[in-house]
């Protein structure tokens, strides 16, 4: 993928205002890398492709999506490197996040952030989260509205080796000082976030072994403390698999999906925990072991459903699968419609109109973010 620079542009005409996304899949944004959040029936969209960085809105639970919006600042300081966006919103103010170019790895760089008050109609930028002064690379990053504060993650070197970090801000316009929560972790694995109406999760992938593991702050933000892996597979593996989970958080119950790439286990499994994460359920597998990407919501009766990706005629598609009891039983998997692309990086949220999912789709030069709602469930 091309890097861009200068003025982010954009030609809107395909993507127009009152744009449907109810029971069939609908071409949402131009781009490959994207980000989705739900803050009660409104959507944020943030995608990443050859056009730039791109923002809509939809205030009805998906059935209807706003224009576009390219965020109203220059792009020179603030170009995304890498494939990472992030978005989060509470209310009207929505933060977005992404690494820049730098000094790192391959050129990665440090964290940007920008700021809407407005919906997402204007844009401004905002101030980096890592107090670390760095240039080297900063990733991985996860971006959570939680109570009366925003809450990121992301990975960085600051300690001589991967590590784990955490940043809070009321508003997004001012981070406060970093907490480290882990000092060594995998090198290029995602983060997720999620809270308990009293506490902090945030899963990851640890060093050795590299099974997900999980982490809680009970004094908002201000430590962290280790619980543990989520699964005890034991993989052993001197690599880093570039694979992440998915986590959200019903009453007290927390829900994940990890990925193993141990022997004789390979693939996607779901766990809760009823007791904040200090033990976990049996591992439930879904799919095969070409399944690899996988996100998790839970809706406000406490309804499940999870999407992943898998390989099928030499294609990857979505399946999505969902748990009318809370994860204690689960309906026959279900396939999405294909649409002749590879369909890749499912995400799920949760509305009042039930399930939406949105993936990556891409075909010969085309590569689009598709929004499609769980009409079966």
């Amino acid at each position: 993928m091309k890097h861009w620079s200068g003025v982010i542009l954009l030609a809107l005409a395909p993507f127009a205002c009152g744009t449907r996304a109810d029971h069939e899949p609908v071409d949402l944004l131009p781009g490959d890398y994207f980000d989705v959040y739900a803050d009660g029936d409104a959507l944020q969209l943030l995608a990443l492709g050859e056009s730039g960085l791109l923002y809509r809105r939809s205030d009805d639970a998906g059935v209807t999506w706003a224009d576009a919006v390219p965020p109203d600042f220059l792009a020179e300081a603030s170009a995304p490197f890498g494939h990472e966006v992030r978005v989060a919103a509470r209310g009207k103010r929505v933060v977005a996040l992404w690494a820049t170019r730098g000094t790192g790895f391959e050129g990665s760089g440090p964290l940007v952030s920008a700021l809407s008050a407005d919906g997402g109609r204007t844009w401004r930028l905002g101030p980096n989260p890592a107090d670390d002064g760095s240039t080297e690379g900063h990733g991985f990053i996860d971006v959570f509205s939680s109570g009366d504060a925003f809450h990121t993650v992301w990975l960085d070197g600051r300690d001589g080796s991967q590590g784990l970090r955490y940043a809070r801000s009321a508003e997004g316009t001012r981070w406060e000082a970093n907490v480290s929560i882990d000092a060594e972790t995998c090198e290029c694995c995602w983060n997720t976030l999620a809270a308990t109406q009293d506490d902090l999760y945030v899963l990851y992938r640890d060093k050795a072994p590299r099974d997900m593991a999980i982490a809680v702050s009970e004094d908002h933000g201000e430590s962290f403390r280790r619980l543990g892996f989520v699964g005890e597979f034991d993989w052993l593996i001197e690599a880093c698999p570039h694979v992440g989970g998915g986590m959200v958080a019903s009453d007290e119950t927390l829900h994940t999906v990890v990925w193993t790439g141990r022997d004789g286990a390979v693939g996607i499994y779901y766990l809760r925990s009823l007791d904040g994460g200090s033990t976990w359920s049996a591992p439930f597998r879904l799919g095969d072991e070409s399944a690899r990407h996988a996100d998790i919501a839970v809706s406000d009766e406490g309804r499940l459903a999870i999407v992943w990706d898998a390989t099928e005629d030499e294609r990857r598609r979505v399946r999505t699968v969902v748990s009318p009891d809370g994860g204690q039983s689960w309906a026959a998997p279900m396939a999405t419609p294909y649409g002749g692309r590879s369909n890749h990086h499912p995400r799920v949220v949760a509305t009042s109109r039930g399930f939406m999912a949105f993936w990556s789709a891409v075909a010969a030069e085309e590569q689009v973010i598709v929004g499609y709602r769980l009409s079966a469930y």
